[in-house]
């Protein structure tokens, strides 16, 4: 899913963000008799800094969550052009 945050200059004010949802989504869940356990990547791209049109900032910000997923899942990674 995309979360995108209105007004958000500070990475680390996104940053508190991300890792919030990840212990929210981190959780182990019971599903009937079985538990779930999910492992959420995230990937985040800054406006204007990392793109200035929509499609290239949601492509950013995908390239970053694959990048949270090579480094183990469970993880918050923010876009870098190298």
């Amino acid at each position: 899913f995309v979360l995108v945050l209105h007004r958000a200059d500070n990475p680390q004010a996104v940053q508190s963000v991300a890792q919030k949802i990840l212990q929210s989504l981190g959780q182990h869940y019971e599903i009937g008799s079985k538990q779930i356990n999910t492992t959420p990547s995230i990937g985040i791209a800054l406006f204007p800094q990392d793109a200035v049109d929509a499609d290239t900032l949601m492509k950013n910000a995908d390239l970053a969550m694959y990048r949270a997923k090579a480094q183990g899942r469970n993880g918050v990674h923010f876009f870098e052009p190298d």
